[in-house]
């Protein structure tokens, strides 16, 4: 599979205010006349094609050194960007104060070094950034060691000492979190299971009985998440693991500023709770949840970004599967139009996977409903798409549900094209397992046999996947394609 092209990938991932930036920002450098001229071409590429490239610029003196100058356009766009969000986030606040800090400081201007070093101490306590904490105290030592008596000095020399001691603590205590969190299948046996790796129990394990007002945030959420795994992992009790979860809810949601930096973590914990009311069979509670995710933006007043319209994507999918394993399909379907909206709107390649999905869900809903044009409407869509190797199984289920979908409209003559081309596409990817061999030979049977005859083809299909049902294969494969729910509805 070919190395997709960075540039391309970078101009893919701008959104309209970052390309409206780009192109002022590159009009201001002087000679960007070529590197807008290759930017636009780029950007309406649906996928990056160098020869074309080369063709459209055939008569321009810059083609002849493409890779250089797509080197300095690359540069230049993420130079744009760093001045587009310079103001974006925490973190490149306090590096951009901390640069400008250094600068003074060389420059032996104290003051203005000083005030900029304010300002990022106090971003860094606020955000728990104990690592630029260090950085901001190496400074301000540099500083007492030049402009201060040798006494001064002492006095503040031991203050910033202690100062540094205490977020060397807490990136210590960090760091043993998530290595902890990192292994916790050594760590934590299975229901009823040894302790394995011979390790001390993690219960027992120091970070476990620190004071909570001795933690920083992060490490709080960190030490109840790993709580929480032990809890359904080695205690077997879902309730106690809800437990867990509910506290890094509350403590991110008193922390608002924390979720405006990082909503991705706290999308991660919502789908946790999620996961675990799937587990404990509390499907009532999910829609509450997914509500509140996909609040998210507005609550927080978040700019859409691709991690936010992945995550997004990511919770509509799980709602998606919610509707199907309730067979609720017409809520499925009665979703579309918003999903349609999120994707249409946000149009960014991470998030293929979830294109796909959708279009498998969509025509899925309305196959069970009966709807079958709108059905193959969107299972076209699906297999005329290429996605190479990304989630194989979905799109053979795809090709099987077109099969399904072919029967019911009647269209026998061109499910025999369908069949072969389902048979083509799986041999490129590996061998039909058993639950595809009994579907493709009941399809092959169907477009040669009378329809008189349909129904024992039928029965027969019902006795071969019956010796199949305690296979992973089956169970596996009824996940996405319930041919029993299908066949019960020929009956």
């Amino acid at each position: 599979m070919a190395k997709p092209d960075s540039l391309f990938l970078l101009i893919k991932s701008l959104n309209r205010s970052e390309k409206r930036y780009f192109r002022l920002f590159a009009g201001m450098q002087g000679k960007a006349k070529n590197y807008l001229k290759l930017f636009a071409f780029i950007e309406k590429q649906d996928q990056y094609e160098e020869d074309t490239v080369k063709k459209q610029f055939v008569g321009e003196r810059f083609i002849r050194q493409l890779h250089v100058v797509k080197h300095y356009l690359r540069g230049l766009i993420l130079k744009s960007l760093r001045n587009f969000h310079a103001e974006a986030s925490p973190d490149i606040q306090i590096k951009h104060l901390l640069i400008d800090a250094h600068i003074m400081l060389q420059r032996e201007c104290y003051p203005i070094c000083q005030e900029r070093i304010k300002k990022a101490e106090k971003l860094a306590i606020q955000y728990e950034k104990h690592l630029a904490l260090l950085e901001i105290i190496a400074l301000k030592r540099q500083i007492a060691l030049r402009g201060t008596s040798t006494l001064q000095a002492r006095k503040v020399l031991n203050e910033l000492h202690q100062q540094e001691t205490e977020a060397l603590t807490q990136v210590q205590h960090l760091h043993q979190l998530w290595d902890v969190t990192a292994n916790l299948f050594d760590w934590i046996p299975q229901v009823g299971g040894e302790q394995v790796s011979g390790r001390q129990s993690l219960i027992a394990h120091p970070l476990m009985q620190v004071a909570d007002h001795d933690l920083s945030l992060k490490a709080h959420i960190l030490r109840q998440h790993i709580r929480y795994v032990h809890a359904i992992m080695a205690e077997g009790d879902g309730k106690k693991g809800m437990v867990h979860l509910d506290k890094v809810i509350e403590s991110l949601e008193a922390h608002p500023d924390r979720i405006a930096e990082d909503p991705q973590a706290y999308i991660i914990v919502l789908n946790n709770k999620i996961g675990a009311h799937l587990h404990m069979n509390g499907h009532d509670e999910i829609p509450k949840i997914l509500a509140k995710i996909k609040r998210i933006p507005e609550t927080y007043k978040l700019k859409m970004s691709p991690l936010i319209h992945k995550a997004l994507l990511k919770t509509y999918n799980v709602e998606l599967e919610l509707y199907r394993d309730q067979r609720a399909y017409q809520k499925g379907i009665d979703l579309i139009p918003e999903i349609q909206t999120l994707w249409q709107g946000n149009a960014v390649d991470a998030s293929l996977e979830y294109h796909m999905l959708f279009r498998f869900q969509f025509a899925y809903c309305h196959f069970m409903l009966g709807q079958y044009k709108e059905a193959l409407h969107w299972v076209n869509e699906l297999i005329n798409q290429s996605y190479g190797e990304l989630r194989r199984d979905i799109q053979v289920f795809a090709r099987l549900l077109h099969l399904f979908i072919h029967y019911e409209l009647g269209n026998l003559l061109y499910l025999r094209y369908a069949l072969d081309a389902t048979r083509r596409f799986k041999r490129k990817i590996g061998p039909l397992d058993s639950f595809e061999q009994c579907l493709l030979r009941f399809f092959s049977k169907i477009c040669t046999t009378p329809i008189s005859h349909h129904e024992q083809l039928f029965n027969k299909l019902v006795v071969s996947l019956e010796r199949e049902k305690n296979s992973a294969v089956w169970k596996n494969g009824l996940d996405y394609l319930d041919v029993g729910e299908w066949l019960s509805q020929k009956k």
